[in-house]
């Protein structure tokens, strides 16, 4: 079965752990921009708590297009900033000198639509990673999609909105979430639900087998 998704930026650690259980990603191309979901913004772990990080629109986040042409405000220096606040996050994580180099490349290059940027993302996790999972794109926009072969999850946020509250591995929904070890657990506790950015540099090559743990 295939899942239909929206195309979320770094998609986190819950999100990636669903659609890789599927035979293929298939990203929307056409759904509206929706202001409330994570599609220009995501959250990384720094030693005082959760950092939100959030590419900057033309036109603000009071869009009513597609998703496809959504504009990236490039006069505001977001990727420099992101790129700063990354690195003073996980500069002490195990794993993110291995994967500096290649993530330093998305934030170097030009990019003018989010749902570019967004998808490259995509296929920076499923590289890292090394997951087989077929990532595709729709064609056009299609309000329903056969059941038997899509799992449409469009319009479904996959992140936490307590951020600063104790979340159990179950929370309200009966949903397991992914449990590893971060880089200031000790200090601030277990941060569920984060970027997947977060689960990379916290375990490298065993991220995919600890995604694929029920």
């Amino acid at each position: 079965m295939k899942l239909l998704v929206d195309n979320q930026l770094f998609i986190c650690v819950n999100g990636i752990k669903d659609s890789i259980k599927k035979e293929s990603i298939v990203i929307e191309q056409f759904t509206p921009y929706q202001k409330e979901k994570f599609l220009n913004r995501y959250v990384i772990v720094g030693a005082n708590g959760p950092i939100h990080l959030s590419i900057p629109l033309l036109g603000g986040r009071h869009q009513h297009v597609a998703i496809k042409e959504v504009k990236i405000c490039n006069a505001e220096r977001w990727q420099l900033n992101h790129w700063k606040s990354i690195q003073s996050a996980y500069n002490r994580s195990p794993w993110f000198e291995y994967y500096r180099d290649s993530l330093f490349l998305l934030f170097t290059k030009s990019y003018n639509f989010l749902y570019d940027f967004n998808w490259a993302c995509w296929q920076w996790c499923l590289q890292q990673l090394k997951c087989d999972i077929v990532l595709e794109e729709t064609k056009n926009w299609q309000e329903n999609y056969p059941e038997y072969e899509f799992l449409d999850r469009r319009g479904v946020d996959f992140t936490l909105k307590n951020w600063g509250n104790a979340i159990s591995s179950n929370n309200q929904a009966g949903i397991k979430l992914v449990k590893y070890t971060q880089v200031f657990e000790d200090k601030i506790g277990f941060i569920y639900n984060v970027s997947m950015l977060d689960l990379l540099f916290c375990e490298g090559p065993n991220a995919l087998a600890i995604l694929h743990v029920d």
